[in-house]
């Protein structure tokens, strides 16, 4: 079937009568091919590694007949017949079929996650017994639906990565390079490739270049946003990938041509590998307090890491994050003091954006956030340091308590929050961690500063805090944890949380940002414990505690009034739902609607 008449069939076609009708005609093309190789009398010279098939020719591939989606001169001088009739495959399916039977024990028996997958690529895969899992933003057929930029995967879920023409789409190709990076264990290998241009150097692309015929016009493909260059690798490399070459001239001619479909295809892939983690600071700790006008608090707050015997050992970060008082007067003060404080003013840009830019300051083995208005005991933060000294887990866990304005300690509804009920001090993995705490109580701890986080564990596994949203601890956290290989935890009362009636986190009737940020956040820990955890059991165990938040914090905020009815997914949270009362929760939930809900288990 030539490329105009396929897609004339397809705009005409229904989708479920398009998708069948595809298959039959491939599975039909695929055992037509085969029987011409073993019965035809022709020669065949042209070899598919993908599926094993042997052909007089490859054929045309289907931009002759997308004139409005491929930029056609591009493929005037060049060969056009490169895809095979059999599979669908193309030169780069072909070149990386061929170096994987040199380097099976890559793939075989690895976790292997598939960008985009590609049906010949996938044949062989299939036809050589190596188990992997399909993902796509918008290809519903995929096993996932991921955005490549942000998985919401936990850090060090696979072996393998595969990605191949797809950072040419994507809206930013700095951040999907670090967020396959994150997900990728250490050793893990990322295979990706993109149409590259001799004539650019490293990277052409333009944000005022919108439309398709600009798109069209500049990078050759109407749905392309960029087009890398011949030393691109230089840019996989400054994301901190070891680099290697997978190239297509070293094959034999007769699988490719070698020449490929047009000036940008160059039949070269890369093989990437994380770069080994750098080497430690000398601080045992770095401690990071994000400020914004908390000049009431904040010498109370340094002051009670400083009564620490051991605070000498870390390092301290005062992040002035655009403070209008005098918060960043006294932080200047404290850092003119003491050699191991350290202060830095920047724009406003909220705590995520503070405790980011902290992040990326930090020099210490461990990273410990604590917010400007909150307190450590000295004894426990001594402990702390002593443990970070001789711990090589990837979180270090401790507890807390309630303060009042005055620094008093005080019994408060904060109390589940402030605890790590249920957990041995052994070692532990951060989903054990995390399941224990449902079980025995039924919520796990997410509070940011109840935690220790190794720091290239945090650089190599976690995103950074999410800008722009409320409650971001509550993605964060169990981005941390679901990562984490080995926690250890401090039975130790550390962290003094004050209890403020005017905090952001207060909730307020009028105010729509907790609703949006809830909203946005459970959808993304849905997808990462739906997507990420693979034992039955422990994602059953992490839903249900998933959707015994999400309960709570609708009958806590306004989400009759910031929250539409397809805003919610009720039938996900009565799935999820396990125990007898918040079963019972869930369908008040879906079968009443929240206004109902709200009236019945509403929290003041």
């Amino acid at each position: 079937m030539d490329a105009k008449r396929k897609y004339a069939i397809k705009n005409k076609c229904p989708g479920f009568l398009w998708k069948s009708t595809r298959a039959v005609y491939r599975k039909v093309n695929f055992l037509r091919c085969r029987m011409r190789m073993t019965f035809g009398g022709k020669k065949m010279e042209m070899y598919c590694p993908c599926c094993g098939t042997k052909l007089k020719s490859f054929v045309e591939g289907d931009y002759q007949g997308r004139p409005g989606f491929y930029d056609l001169s591009l493929f005037e001088n060049t060969v056009k017949d490169v895809l095979c009739p059999a599979c669908g495959s193309l030169p780069r399916h072909r070149i990386l079929a061929m170096w994987g039977e040199k380097n099976i024990d890559l793939l075989s028996g690895k976790d292997v996650l598939y960008f985009a997958p590609e049906r010949g690529m996938t044949h062989w895969m299939k036809k050589n017994g190596i188990a992997f899992t399909t993902a796509d933003l918008q290809d519903e057929d995929t096993d996932l639906q991921l955005d490549i930029t942000d998985t919401g995967l936990p850090g060090g879920s696979y072996d393998a990565v595969i990605c191949n023409h797809v950072l040419e789409h994507v809206d930013s190709y700095e951040k999907a390079l670090a967020e396959v990076k994150r997900i990728l264990r250490p050793g893990g290998i990322f295979i990706v490739s993109f149409p590259m241009s001799p004539d650019v150097d490293l990277i052409e692309e333009d944000p005022e270049v919108t439309t398709d015929d600009e798109r069209l016009r500049r990078y050759g493909q109407s749905d392309h946003v960029r087009l890398f260059g011949r030393n691109a690798d230089q840019l996989l490399k400054k994301a901190g990938y070891e680099v290697s070459v997978i190239d297509g001239s070293e094959y034999p001619g007769n699988t490719l041509p070698v020449s490929g479909p047009s000036k940008y295809d160059i039949n070269r892939l890369f093989l990437c590998r994380k770069e080994t983690a750098s080497s430690e600071g000398s601080s045992v700790l770095s401690i990071i307090v994000p400020i914004y006008n908390v000049e009431k608090y904040l010498r109370n707050c340094i002051d009670s890491l400083l009564s620490s015997d051991e605070i000498s050992k870390t390092e301290i970060l005062l992040i002035d994050d655009g403070s209008t008082d005098g918060s960043g007067a006294i932080a200047r003060s404290y850092a003119d003091e003491y050699m191991f404080i350290r202060y830095f003013s920047k724009t406003n840009g909220g705590l995520s954006d503070a405790r980011n830019y902290g992040l990326s300051q930090a020099k210490g083995k461990y990273v410990f956030f604590l917010d400007a208005d909150d307190m450590v005991t000295a004894d426990g933060i001594s402990k702390v340091i002593r443990k970070a000294s001789d711990s090589d887990a990837d979180v270090i866990l401790w507890d807390g308590i309630a303060i009042d304005e005055s620094g008093k300690t005080i019994a408060s509804s904060y109390d589940l929050i402030l605890t790590h009920d249920g957990l041995p001090e052994g070692p532990m993995t951060g989903i054990d961690a995390m399941t224990m705490q449902i079980k025995d109580h039924g919520k796990a701890c997410m509070t940011v500063w109840l935690r220790a986080c190794r720091r290239d564990f945090l650089l190599s596994s976690v995103p950074e805090f999410q800008h722009g949203i409320l409650h971001e601890d509550e993605l964060w956290t169990p981005q941390v944890m679901t990562s984490a290989k080995t926690v250890d935890y401090l039975p130790e009362k550390v962290y003094c949380y004050r209890v403020r009636e005017n905090s952001i986190m207060h909730p307020s009737g009028k105010d729509d940002r907790h609703v949006h940020s809830i909203l946005y956040i459970m959808a993304k820990l849905h997808t990462l414990y739906d997507a990420g955890i693979r034992d039955k059991k422990t994602r059953k165990v992490l839903l249900s505690g998933w959707a015994d938040t999400y309960l709570f914090l609708i009958s806590k905020y306004d989400f009759e009034r910031y929250a539409s009815r397809k805003d919610l997914p009720r039938g996900k949270i009565v799935s999820a739902s396990k125990h007898g009362k918040t079963k019972v929760k869930a369908l008040v939930l879906r079968l009443f609607g929240v206004k109902i809900y709200r009236r019945m288990f509403r929290k003041r």
